[in-house]
């Protein structure tokens, strides 16, 4: 859920409210953009997120509840970090660019 909020964290209610409404929950995640995500969220949670889809692949059904079909919300999750690492990164190049070719113009305007 951190990173549909795109803050370093979350908490109990914050996943209820997304997954009260599937409207709503699919409204976000059409909505989140890849350039957008904070880089320091996307590099503290994909750890966390390939742990918890290795525990959830690897845990066995407790009690009456599983929670297996939740793996898509994980993977979904992953997925999205990836694809936003390389996009914050080109992204990042793509100002240093600019940057550049500003500070070229400009050298050339003092000449």
């Amino acid at each position: 859920m951190a990173v549909l909020r795109n803050k370093p964290f979350a908490n109990n209610v914050d996943v209820e409210l997304f997954f009260k409404s599937e409207a709503k929950l699919i409204a976000k995640l059409k909505r989140m953009e890849m350039r957008e995500a904070d880089k320091e969220v996307i590099t503290k949670m994909l750890p966390q997120l390939e742990s918890a889809r290795s525990k959830l692949s690897n845990a066995q059904p407790s009690g009456s509840v599983d929670i297996s079909d939740f793996a898509v919300f994980i993977n979904w999750a992953i997925e999205f970090c990836n694809g936003a690492s390389v996009e914050l990164e080109v992204k990042s190049l793509e100002n240093a660019v600019k940057d550049t070719q500003a500070a070229s113009e400009k050298a050339k305007h003092d000449l």
